[in-house]
């Protein structure tokens, strides 16, 4: 499933990055509700993150959408992950 995002390259979005979907509380805790990809190409006017059709039911609008950067060339800390 493709779902229209505002996450633009100014915020860090590029192709075929991991992004993060959350949800968030009424008392401001944000929790994980889903992963996906970001589509080729990003436009100007937001990326395209492609999710599993079975986490399209958890993810509602509003949901904050946030590039994934525990992994990178000095390899991955699992701890700044969000939490589930």
């Amino acid at each position: 499933m493709a779902l229209k995002t505002s996450l633009t390259e100014q915020m860090g979005a590029e192709s075929g990055t991991l992004v993060n979907i959350l949800n968030v509380t009424g008392s401001g805790d944000t929790f994980k509700v889903a992963e996906g990809t970001i589509a080729d190409p990003v436009v100007e006017s937001g990326a395209v993150v492609v999710i599993d059709k079975a986490d399209a039911e958890t993810v509602e609008i509003g949901s904050r959408v946030k590039v994934d950067y525990s992994c990178s060339i000095a390899g991955c800390s699992f701890d700044s992950y969000w939490p589930l």
